[in-house]
């Protein structure tokens, strides 16, 4: 295969929600740790996720000062620094909206990760020359609304070693790479509650996703009820 194996590793409530009220119940974060234990098993080389959900996680969304690296002259193209990473951490970020920071790449489960920022070509030299004084690789990835994936994830492979991806969301970019048919397997988790809101669904589009998504074949390959009335749902891309 030319490009990584893509696992999109969920949990969601019945009604395909995949943030929102539905965490409030235990029996959800109970779900939870073993949705976290599972990403482990899988051992993939890196995680993707969107902007949204890893500022939720890592990053900051805070306004960022750029004034220092104003004077830098950048060329928009791809920046590759390897250092001692065993595993990576990729943000899809079109719009460099994640204020990255020495002290987040700190956090301990940072530790031992590299990080890839993918962005589109409107991003600014001055936030190019930020995320290179932080050793943050980033690819450019075209158009906000027109991302070319595989290409990206060929990329990945090509100039990281990667092999194996888990996309965790959010349903955004899950979308984007369910469009661009990257997506060869899907472990779903499904917790016992019906979320009722408007939250972010499983495959979504909007910002640098428009169009509607195509249908794709998956196949059952395996089911495992869980802990707490949860279930497990294993799907691999018909060939």
């Amino acid at each position: 295969m030319e490009r990584p194996y893509i696992v999109c590793h969920m949990l969601q409530s019945i009604d395909g929600k995949i943030s929102g009220n539905f965490f409030n119940f235990e029996s959800t974060l109970n779900l939870a740790l073993i949705y976290q234990q599972m990403a482990k098993e899988y051992n993939g080389d890196a995680i993707v996720y969107g902007s949204v959900t890893l500022v939720e996680r890592y990053g900051d969304s805070k306004t960022l000062d750029l004034t220092s690296f104003s004077k830098e002259i950048v060329e928009k193209k791809d920046y590759i620094h390897h250092g001692l990473e065993k595993s990576w951490v990729i943000a899809i970020d079109p719009y460099g909206d994640i204020g990255w920071s020495n002290e987040v790449l700190k956090d301990s489960r940072l530790k031992n990760k590299g990080v890839i920022t993918v962005v589109s070509d409107s991003v600014s030299a001055d936030y190019l020359a930020y995320l290179q004084s932080l050793n943050i690789s980033y690819l450019i990835g075209g158009q906000v609304n027109n991302f070319n994936l595989k290409e990206i994830v060929k990329k990945l492979k090509d100039k990281f070693g990667i092999e194996k991806i888990m996309l965790q969301g959010g349903g955004i970019v899950n979308g984007t790479f369910l469009s661009a048919d990257l997506i060869d397997e899907i472990s779903l988790i499904i917790a016992p509650i019906v979320g009722g809101d408007q939250t972010a669904t499983l495959f979504g589009n909007g910002e640098y996703l428009k169009a509607e998504i195509s249908p794709v074949k998956y196949s059952l390959t395996k089911s495992e009820p869980l802990t707490d009335s949860g279930i497990w749902l294993n799907y691999h891309k018909r060939k």
